[in-house]
Formats: structure tokens, sequence, C-alpha cells
């Protein structure tokens, strides 16, 4: 048996480190997004109208992944008046979900959190209309008939005590 030359054996020793150290194709669009954790608001992709508790029309409510499944697109329409859009995404490096939305007069709010059981609670220290500044907290939680119910809450203590904005069912329009 003969051994190889001692250049060849060097000469594929580099051309191995040289292939492990490559930079990898970066995956396609939205290759990531398809984890799991991605897949937990799928539940919200649709159109939906949306019903106060008190059974008054609240306004409609489409959403739509975009960016290859990364992030989740809302438009709102209030029922008397307003609009509004949100972008939600799951950030896989905090392990969070976060949302941003702004409506037609300006206002934004900014809320970050995580999926609890099979709710998805977002919380974020924001100015309300009014200019008062607190804590923000909106909850959506589906339900077994494919309605998400959804609640928005104030705290002016820190998350000592919470006042209900709104509470609503959105409705999947079929």
């Amino acid at each position: 048996m003969t051994k190889p030359p001692i250049a060849a054996v060097v000469l594929l020793l580099a051309l191995g480190a040289a292939l492990a150290q490559a930079p990898r194709p970066d995956p396609s669009p939205g290759e990531l997004c398809r984890a799991p954790e991605y897949r937990q608001l799928d539940y919200s992709i649709g159109r939906f109208r949306v019903v106060a508790e008190t059974g008054e029309r609240a306004g409609e409510l489409r959403v739509e992944p975009i960016l290859g499944g990364c992030v989740l697109r809302g438009h709102w329409r209030g029922a008397i008046a307003g609009s509004g859009e949100a972008m939600t995404w799951f950030d896989r490096h905090s392990g969070q979900w976060h949302r941003v939305f702004v409506n037609d007069d300006g206002h934004s709010l900014r809320l970050s959190g995580r999926v609890e059981g099979t709710r998805l609670v977002l919380t974020g220290r924001n100015a309300f209309f009014d200019g008062r500044v607190g804590l923000h907290r909106m909850t959506w939680q589906p339900q077994a008939d494919g309605s998400i119910r959804q609640r928005w809450e104030l705290s002016m203590d820190e998350g000592r005590s919470w006042e209900t904005l709104l509470a609503s069912n959105a409705i999947p329009e079929r």
C-alpha cells in the first residue's frame, strides 16, 4: 500500500477546512419563518367582523401573512370611523411577539409579549389618546367556533389595576 504524497494530504485538509468555513447560502425568503413558533397566530389570518361585548358592530379586520409568512399585517376599519394598520411578528432571538399599530389620527401602540397557553398577551408603555402615558395590555384568545376574543386594557399604576378599554370578538367571515 502506497502512501499519498504529503502535498496531496495537505491540499485535502486545506480544502476540507475551507469548505467547513465557507459561508452557507442564505435561506430562501420566509424559510426561517416556517418554524412552529411563527405559526402560533395562524388562527388570526383572514377576514373578520368585530363585535363589541355589548353586541354592537365595532368594525372589520383583515389579517394577511406577508414577507414569506414572517409578518402578519392587519388592516382595521371601525364601524363608525377610524382605520389602522398593524404589523405583528415573532422575534426568534428574544422569543417574543411584537406588534406596532398605527391609526389614521397618528396614534400608535408598541407592544411585546408571549403566547401563554392559547392566549397571546402583549404589553407596552404607550401614550393613551388623551396623552396620558400608561401600560397597555392586549390579549387575543382563539375560541372553539373560530372567533377570536380580544381585550384591550390600560393601567395607570404600573399594572396593579387594569381598566378595560375594549372587549370584543372577531368573528370570521365565511
